[in-house]
Parts: C-alpha cells; structure tokens; sequence
C-alpha cells in the first residue's frame, strides 16, 4: 500500500511538472495580442522563458498615460481582454519579480526601472498602432470603469516593457529558465484555485489588503478554480487530458483563441 501511495504521489508530482512547463511557454514571451493563437508546435513560440510583463495595482496602470496627450480617432476598434486575464497575468509575473531577490531585492527598485522604460517607450507605442482608437486610454473618466490594460495592444506594450525590465536584472538562461518555471508555477496554482482581482471593499477609514473583493466593480474579475480537479496519472492520455483541460481553461479566459 506504501509503494502504491508513492506512486500515485510521483505521478501527480509529473503531472504538474508538465502543467507548469506549458504554462512557461505559453505565458513568457512579449507577444502581439492582436491576433493571439495558440502555438501548433514548440518551435514556433519565441525562445524568451521569462518575459511576461506588467504592472501589479490599477493605479499604477490607470496613471501609466498622460491624459494631456492626444486623441486617436479611427474606425480601427482596438482588441480586448478580460480584466481578470490581464491583471492575474502581469501581477503574477511581478510578484515573482518582487520575491526573486537579488537584482530586484531593493525597495522600488524594480518599479522605477518599470515606470522609466514604460515613459521611453510610449511615444513608439502610439505611433505602431496610430490606426487604432486609443482615445480611453487618455479619458480620465472612462479609466475609471475600464482597466486600461483590458486594451491588448497596450496589454502587449506593457508586457514588453516587464520583458526589458526583468532582462536587467536576470541575464543568465540558467536563471531566466528558473524565473519562468517560478511564473509557470504559480499560475498553475492560480488555475488549480481560482483568482479574483479588483478593488477591495472599503470598511472603515483603513485600507486592507484582505478584504473581500468588490465584483460589482468593472475593474473586478475572476479566474475560476479549475474544476473537475486535473487527473492524477502519469500515463499518455492522462497528460494528453491536463494539457487539453489547461488550454481549453486558458481560452475561456479569454488569454488565447
């Protein structure tokens, strides 16, 4: 019974293994949003294991535009993503930036570098999609219903701009190959779990961080747990079965087509 047991524990160990590599692949390279498809082969996803980029609080994202810039008006409606998918993605990615230590270990450091790479580059991000309506990401007031990283086109500025951030400081394969399996981890377990982002219902005067979150907010949404649980083989069509339920989650999330 003891040697079953064990084995039965190194194949759900496996099984997650694999989860966490396709999750790695999938999630770490700066990609054009605008027509997001999943990869038909492994050689076709562009080698960069660590890249996915973002930024952690609304605020930081909602204040990433100057609202005295200009304002695009085209016929070209820019792509969408849902809220839940791009915070859980690029607030992941910086939570494991924040925790990996070593380059990134001084306070703020890692934001301002963020901040001052996001400012150079702005200025080429609108000209590369100036055929597009980019006007909310300018209007004060519709930032406050809209997250402004639901716009894919800036969803995949911002995720290039974390990519350059996080190549500072993490310049060896060996490591970038750790950080992306750190990032495929802990979206795995998001999936296993479930995720809810937005802001937190205020009670009282002091603000906290483990309040319920208000889902009657358009800056909220979820990423529910994954159910039924994954299988807990490590045959075949086990493995063929988790990596299709992964996929199949990651459409209905809206991340892929």
């Amino acid at each position: 019974i003891r040697f079953n047991m064990q084995r039965c524990q190194v194949r759900r160990i496996l099984l997650a293994a694999i989860c966490i590599q396709i999750l790695r692949s999938l999630f770490c390279a700066p990609v054009d949003f605008l027509e997001v498809k999943l990869p038909s082969t492994r050689g076709s996803r562009r080698h960069l294991l660590w890249s996915l980029c973002g930024i952690a609080t609304v605020s930081s994202s909602a204040g990433a535009v100057d609202s005295t810039g200009p304002t695009f008006r085209t016929l070209r409606k820019a792509p969408e993503i849902p809220v839940a998918t791009a915070v859980i993605l690029l607030r992941t990615t910086q939570e494991a930036a924040l925790d990996w230590g070593g380059p990134f270990s001084k306070p703020g450091l890692y934001q301002t570098n963020f901040n001052k790479k996001r400012t150079e580059g702005f200025a080429d991000f609108k000209q590369r999609y100036a055929t597009y309506d980019l006007s909310a990401l300018f209007n004060q007031i519709e930032l406050l219903e809209k997250d402004p990283r639901t716009n894919r086109l800036y969803f995949s500025f911002l995720n290039e701009v974390q990519f350059r951030t996080l190549q500072d400081g993490i310049k060896r394969r060996a490591e970038q190959e750790r950080f992306g399996f750190n990032v495929g981890m802990r979206l795995y377990r998001k999936i296993l779990q479930g995720d809810t982002v937005g802001p937190r219902i205020v009670q009282g005067d002091a603000y906290d961080p483990k309040a319920p979150v208000n889902m009657s907010s358009p800056l909220s949404g979820q990423w529910p747990p994954l159910s039924p649980a994954l299988p807990t083989g490590a045959l075949a069509t086990d493995l063929a079965e988790g990596s299709q339920r992964l996929m199949d989650y990651l459409r209905r999330q809206g991340y892929c087509k």
